[in-house]
């Protein structure tokens, strides 16, 4: 026998051990919950994986900076617990987990550095995960503007410039004045005239006293200049695939049903103007030189210059309220100043920077006449050419299309030597501007005409770029959605590379897709939009539109809420977040409380005032009523459409609001009628019949309507309503129009309808034409549970008046195959059935039947009270029927002692007497009878006063036969009597 190394066999044993419980931990690792928390932007991003269906729940405490995640799931991994344990942020000071917290569920509470913050928590399917953002509260522009106000400067009340040094400490702020009219000597534009302003300066300002900032870049392509934030921002999902959709899941009438809702035309993306913001980032040097040798003995010119040295440490500091009233001063005391250009300048900016904070037209027409002066009275300056563009694009900026034009034209009519601004080098840059100006005056033609010829003839390829991705706006903007996208796809291929500055193209050519009924690529594009240009304000539309196009392709309600939270939730501050929030407010309407929803219309008052979109309140309206709707309060939705469509003559979608007030009328005739609450049913129809109901032509209409006069018992006026329905049925058998019509309406089919007719003539005892009606139904196994058992019960009818009881017990036999189990559906069968057996004297069938619902009674309790009722009563019929009268009356006696105090059973009580008095049980026949005082009545009803004729007349034969027994010869005639 060979020797064992054992060292040898124990390592390997170890190992293997090893091996096989790193196997088993690995494998429970993938079972458990993972998490990962870091920083996504501003916020701190928490995801869990690990579990299809999350149940959870986050708790916040008000007064603590604490927030509890509660997760009812398997525990987190051992890596995830770790990387909670050891993790802070800005926002975060410190994660714990509690595995076993109330209830044993999973506990992650969040310690937060601040109070005042806020959160946001979304599920996905593709992959399944639960993400929780936590981020500061925003703080509103108007928050913002008076944060800024507070810290300019105070206005100036006087100031008159005497002995003035440099330092801005010895000036006295408290004594100076208002600046509401410090440019009043700066005389006013009036049209495109120039201005004088006196007399001219006697020699130019020194070359190096102002001057472009030499340490700012020029600029050189004001196209590619916008505030995007390039790149995914969602990094568990940066395709945004969980907005894609597949083909399985577009379901056909979702897509029709969606023609008749209302949706928004969003406005178009513009790039705004970024070449005023390039501008800006490069402003002029404002610099006074000191004087020479021969000019500092001079001590008006020593104070001339020391003054204007105050203005621009005052302008440089942001003084500004002291710089424009000393400014007011400097001019008026010195009118030939060699700084006058200079301080004017200055002035200009100041006011422009008042607009750009305040955004008063005051501040601007002030800042754009005070450039336009400058430039036209030193047109030899180093700033005219630059300042002629500052003018020309704030104008487009503002939006004053027509002087831009105007502004843009005279810049390429200048004649001057600028390195920085050529009218050749920026020819191309400024005519595509020239063309937006266009663009927005509605002058298309003209437009795509400047832009077609820049990207022919422009030498700069990013000219042709810009002016390619522009052309696309031209035709978006006239509503030729067809041409836009025609315009935008070659700017896409062909400079596809430039996409960062041109976020217009793909979101208004995913818009046009949208509105020229192409879904999929509409709902791609703007799935590339997002992610492209996540930090756009247009995200907001986008994401909503996203949230619009799985609604009408017929996705699951919760991928649909989805977008629509996460829209409101990442862009809550800009218009597309805000109607998101419409849409979540009506989609959630059906499961809010009262005072959530009073709380959450408030919010969507909110939104209208804050969004600015043509059609809002129509929009609004018209979700708010769906919402309603959904809630089961049709008079309230149809109410708040009524009053809209009145008040709005010439709203846009009044086919669709008259359409929605015609389906909410009808649903509520509906509703009732299948309650059987017809009252209220005609009730409904008669106050809408005369009006919105009046040649509505819906056929479903007509039917509910028939159907409540035939529960009120009208059946002619039924069965004429029917008829007529039927034959619009037959008429759009087959046809595209029946397809539409079947999604905007809840149309019968025609075999229901049949079905009616055939029981209004059934119960008009009409029974050859129920008979007819009764075989044009096709395809009985489409009807619904109800009608299925109705047609068998009046097939059951119809057949027994017709003599064929063979034919009549199949069809409820058939039924009884198709729902068997359902006792409370089959009972009522059975019982039918065995009543046929009885009447064909095949009392066994009978019995059989019988024996089942007893059956289900006894192991289910479910067999309605009248059919069990009944099959007890049958049964006693069946014994006695068979000449087994004790079974007949056990079975009449169990059914006195279920129901005898429920309902009128004085014929079972005579009955059981009747058949008790004939087997000579005097004594029990008349206890039976005794019981007919208390049922249901008095001594003096009819079975009452039969039975006590019957045992009066039985006693005194009972007392007549004892005398003539003891007279022998008389018993003996008797007997002989009898005998014969």
């Amino acid at each position: 026998m060979p020797k064992i190394d054992l060292t040898e066999f124990k390592i390997t044993l170890v190992l293997g051990l090893a091996l096989i419980v790193f196997s088993a931990i690995a494998h429970a690792e993938e079972t458990l919950v993972n998490a990962t928390v870091s920083r996504i932007g501003d916020a701190t991003h928490l995801e869990l994986t690990g579990i299809s269906n999350w149940k959870y729940q986050i708790k916040k405490q008000a007064d603590a900076n604490k927030m509890v995640l509660v997760l009812d799931s398997k525990p987190l991994s051992q890596k995830s617990l770790i990387l909670l344990k050891t993790y802070s942020d800005e926002l975060v000071e410190k994660i714990t987990v509690n595995p076993n917290g109330v209830d044993e569920l999973t506990e992650i509470k969040i310690t937060l550095k601040k109070k005042d913050l806020d959160s946001f928590d979304y599920m996905s399917d593709q992959p399944s995960r639960w993400v929780v953002d936590i981020f500061e509260k925003e703080h509103t522009k108007k928050e913002v503007f008076e944060k800024k106000e507070k810290t300019r400067a105070p206005a100036a009340k006087k100031f008159l410039v005497k002995k003035v040094v440099v330092d801005e400490a010895v000036i006295d702020e408290s004594d100076l004045g208002s600046t509401k009219n410090a440019a009043d000597d700066w005389p006013a534009q009036q049209g495109q005239s120039t201005v004088d302003y006196g007399p001219k300066a006697k020699r130019k300002p020194s070359s190096d006293s102002l001057m472009i900032n030499p340490d700012a870049d020029a600029p050189k392509d004001f196209s590619t200049a916008n505030n995007l934030n390039q790149g995914a921002f969602d990094g568990g999902d940066p395709e945004f695939k969980r907005f894609a959709i597949q083909d399985y899941e577009i379901k056909e009438n979702a897509i029709i049903a969606s023609r008749a809702n209302i949706y928004l035309h969003f406005p178009m993306l513009k790039l705004g103007t970024p070449e005023l913001d390039e501008l800006a980032k490069t402003p002029p040097i404002y610099k006074i030189l000191s004087l020479d040798e021969t000019e500092a003995k001079k001590s008006k010119l020593v104070q001339e210059n020391d003054e204007a040295k105050l203005l621009v440490n005052l302008f440089e500091k942001g003084r500004f309220a002291i710089f424009l009233k000393t400014a007011k001063e400097f001019i008026r005391q010195y009118p030939d100043s060699r700084y006058e250009e200079i301080v004017r300048y200055m002035m200009a900016d100041t006011y422009f920077k008042f607009w750009q904070e305040s955004k008063s037209l005051n501040d601007f027409d002030t800042a754009i006449s005070m450039y336009r002066g400058v430039s036209e009275k030193f047109k030899d300056s180093p700033l005219a050419a630059r300042t002629h563009l500052f003018v020309a694009y704030s104008y487009l900026d503002r939006g004053d299309n027509l002087a831009a034009v105007q502004a843009f034209q005279r810049f390429l009519s200048l004649k001057h030597e600028d390195k920085n601004f050529e009218q050749k080098k920026l020819a191309a840059e400024v005519r595509i501007a020239e063309a937006r100006a266009f663009l927005s005056l509605n002058r298309l033609d003209e437009a795509y005409k400047i832009l077609d010829e820049v990207e022919r003839m422009a030498e700069d390829k990013k000219d042709q770029t810009t002016a390619a991705f522009y052309k696309g706006d031209i035709y978006f903007q006239s509503g030729d959605y067809k041409r836009a996208v025609q315009e935008y796809k070659p700017a896409q291929t062909k400079y596809g590379k430039d996409w960062q500055s041109f976020p217009n193209a793909y979101f208004n050519s995913s818009e046009a897709k949208f509105w020229l009924g192409d879904y999929r690529e509409s709902l791609n594009g703007f799935r590339e939009f997002l992610q492209k240009f996540p930090n756009s304000e247009f995200g907001g539309f986008a994401m909503t539109r996203i949230g619009e196009v799985l609604a009408i392709f017929g996705a699951d309600p919760k991928r649909v809420r989805g977008a629509y939270l996460e829209s409101n939730f990442r862009y809550k501050a800009t218009p597309g977040g805000g109607l998101a929030k419409i849409r979540l407010v009506s989609e959630r309407m059906p499961e809010m409380k009262d005072k959530e929803l009073k709380n959450s219309l408030e919010e969507v008052k909110e939104v209208e005032k804050d969004v600015s979109i043509p059609a809002l309140d129509e929009f609004t309206t018209f979700l708010i009523a769906d919402g309603y709707y959904n809630r089961g309060e049709y008079s309230k939705a149809t109410d708040e459409l009524i009053k809209f469509y009145q008040n709005n003559p010439i709203a846009k979608n009044r086919d669709k609001y008259k359409a929605r007030i015609e389906r909410n009328i009808t649903t509520s005739i509906r509703k009732n009628a299948e309650q059987n609450n017809f009252l209220e049913a005609l009730k409904v129809y008669g106050h809408f019949a005369s009006n919105w109901l009046n040649n509505s032509g819906r056929i479903d209409t007509e039917f509910y309507v028939g159907r409540a006069y035939e529960q009120a018992g009208v059946l002619s006026e039924a069965d004429r309503i029917y008829r007529a329905t039927l034959n619009k049925i037959y008429a759009l058998q087959g046809t595209k129009i029946e397809k539409e019509r079947s999604v905007f309406e809840i149309l019968p089919t025609a075999d229901a309808v049949n079905l009616r007719l055939a029981t209004v003539s059934n119960q008009n005892k009409e029974y050859a034409k129920a008979f007819n009606y009764l075989k044009e139904i096709r395809t009985p196994e489409k009807l619904t549970e109800d009608e299925q058992v109705e047609r068998a019960q009046v097939s059951a009818d119809v057949f027994e008046q017709r003599g064929d009881l063979v034919n009549s017990k199949k069809f409820l036999q058939s039924l009884i195959d198709t729902w068997k189990g359902q006792p409370i559906t089959v009972a009522p069968v059975y019982l039918r059935i065995a009543q046929l057996d009885n009447q064909t004297k095949n009392f066994k069938g009978a019995e059989s039947n019988l024996s089942k619902i007893m059956n289900l009674q006894s192991d289910t309790a479910l067999v309605p009270e009248e059919t069990y009722a009944k099959a007890l009563e049958l049964k006693g019929d069946l014994d006695l029927a068979q000449g087994k009268k004790r079974e007949a009356v056990k079975s009449y006696q169990d059914l006195l002692a279920q129901f005898g105090s429920k309902r009128p059973m004085a014929s079972i009580r005579y009955r059981v007497g009747q058949i008790l008095f004939d087997l000579g049980d005097l004594n029990e026949a008349e206890n039976a009878w005794s019981q007919l005082k208390g049922d249901k009545g008095d001594k003096n009803s009819i079975w009452y006063r039969l039975a006590s004729e019957k045992m009066t007349s039985s006693k005194w034969k009972n007392e007549y036969k004892k005398y003539i027994d003891r007279i022998p010869a008389m018993a003996d005639s008797s007997t002989k009597a009898s005998r014969q």
